[in-house]
């Protein structure tokens, strides 16, 4: 845009680089800015010289006073990418806003990054931040250098793959929208404090055992009275209606994965959801090592499932082939914790009775279901004889309870997410970029402008998000490396800079 007396100038540099573009917007003049006298009342806007990226033409938005649809924002200044171009197609992009210090460096603390939106389809064709920066803060700063400043804007245009004349199948989808919404729902379940809606149909469709119950000689329950399902946790349950939803593996970071997938493993036997149950043993073989071989070896016998059964007795003959003459104290001690796992499988419950699930076989030892946790592998032990109980008990487990915010990148194992199911967005983020935006989240919440819940529940890529980011309590070996070591060298209430992990970059909080 070209400068002219009493107002400033601005010049602009673009530096291309495949499909990220990196715009400098230089302010020149900035105390001359426009005010509400000189202008009528109106509020000063100003734009830049149109630069090209991705195709399409854009320009950066300046505007000193807030824009004028958000009266209360007089006092901050606002910066917006902006499409030049009016079509029909989509034209999604992400943009970072970053002040510039003389070196023309951007400094995290006053970085903003979108996520990637649609300009195509927004009402004026322009995303940004209304709340930069407020003017007094600017005035004070560094940034602020013979009434000049500079803003980096960096600007990802993220290509969208044409649709097809004929889209994917999508029932799934729409099941799964079904039950998001609890739109026609006609039965409802009580499961640990928490309630869930759903459609009998769909239900006794899915599973013999649920058709019985609710539709048999043995149905409980009206469309008023909510159905109690006792000894199973929640999460397990939400998981094990998406599952009978949408026929899909439900959706979980890898660091729950073991302890959920014996959870789901219990439930599927217990509702007959064989293909489920097949699910979790391929997932489960995947787990098993010498700390786990005999809970999984006690899961797999007690509720019948001969692939896990053989994969963990590879696992111990794979062992002893390797094991010298010096480790047979080792494989004594082994053969009494499997020994211990099996008694606890037959053991009845404490009133001398045993439990027994809908179509036969026990069912997992009752969890506390009073709030909300991460699930802990189904028990395996019960009473112990007279000789087990002389043994001295194990140590108790170091625990720590710990919220996250997870913002996933390219790099990340699985690049989607409830905020991206398709990972359009996820896979044309790079690490550098996740780390940019989640150190951006984490000193607003540093600063007090926002809750770390809140921009959990708002950002975060991780499930936990609808819990403002919860992870609950858990100890060590249950989380991926990085992300245990950083949570336990957090003291209560305090927060860890970027941890990389194979699911993306995350802020960690301690709270427990």
């Amino acid at each position: 845009m070209a400068s002219s007396a009493g107002e400033p100038s601005r010049s602009t540099t673009t530096i291309v680089s495949s499909m990220r573009f990196y715009h400098v917007l230089k302010i020149h003049g900035y105390s001359n800015t426009p005010n509400d006298a000189r202008n009528g009342g109106r509020r000063p806007s100003f734009n830049s010289r149109p630069f090209p990226a991705g195709g399409r033409t854009w320009h950066i938005s300046y505007r000193p006073m807030g824009s004028p649809h958000h009266p209360e924002n007089t006092e901050f200044i606002s910066f917006y990418l902006v499409l030049d171009d009016v079509v029909d197609e989509a034209v999604n992009a992400q943009a970072t806003f970053g002040l510039l210090v003389q070196e023309e460096k951007p400094v995290h603390k006053h970085c903003r990054t979108t996520r990637a939106n649609n300009f195509s389809t927004s009402r004026d064709r322009a995303f940004g931040y209304e709340r930069f920066i407020e003017r007094e803060a600017l005035e004070r700063s560094e940034f602020l250098k013979d009434d000049c400043f500079a803003v980096g804007v960096n600007v990802h245009v993220v290509r969208v793959a044409p649709s097809k004349a004929v889209p994917d199948p999508d029932m799934r989808r729409h099941f799964g929208d079904l039950l998001s919404s609890g739109e026609g729902a006609d039965v409802t379940f009580r499961v640990g404090g928490e309630t869930f809606s759903a459609r009998r149909l769909v239900l006794a469709a899915r599973s013999p055992v649920l058709r019985a119950e609710l539709y048999g000689p043995m149905r409980e329950g009206t469309t008023t009275d909510a159905i109690r399902i006792h000894e199973m946790e929640a999460q397990v349950f939400e998981a094990l209606l998406v599952f009978m939803y949408t026929d899909a593996w439900p959706e979980m970071e890898r660091e729950d994965e073991a302890a959920m997938s014996q959870h789901l493993l219990v439930a599927a036997d217990r509702y007959g959801l064989q293909r489920l149950k097949l699910m979790c043993e391929d997932t489960l073989r995947n787990h098993i090592d010498a700390d786990s071989v005999a809970a999984m070896l006690a899961l797999a016998e007690r509720h019948h499932c001969p692939r896990l059964e053989e994969e963990c007795a590879n696992f111990l003959s794979s062992a002893a082939a390797r094991c010298s003459a010096r480790s047979t104290v080792f494989f004594f001690a082994l053969t009494l914790v499997i020994s211990d796992a099996k008694i606890g499988s037959e053991t009845p419950a404490a009133d001398g009775a045993a439990r027994k699930r809908p179509g036969g076989g026990d069912a997992p030892a009752p969890a506390p279901a009073d709030k909300r946790r991460r699930p802990e592998p189904p028990s395996s032990s019960g009473s112990r004889d007279r000789h087990h109980q002389a043994r001295r008990p194990p140590p108790a487990e170091e625990k720590v309870r710990a919220s996250h915010i997870l913002i996933k990148h390219e790099g990340s194992r699985r690049k989607a997410s409830w905020r991206d199911p398709e990972g359009v967005a996820i896979s044309a983020t790079t690490r550098d970029d996740a780390a940019d935006l989640a150190r951006a989240l984490r000193d607003q919440i540093v600063s007090g402008e926002r809750k770390f819940e809140d921009i959990a529940a708002e950002n975060s890529d991780c499930n936990s998000a609808k819990r403002g980011g919860d992870l609950g309590s858990f100890g060590r070996g249950k989380m991926q490396k990085a992300f245990e070591k950083a949570a336990f060298a957090l003291k209560v209430g305090e927060m860890s800079d970027v941890v990389d992990t194979e699911s993306g970059v995350h802020i960690i909080k301690r709270t427990g």
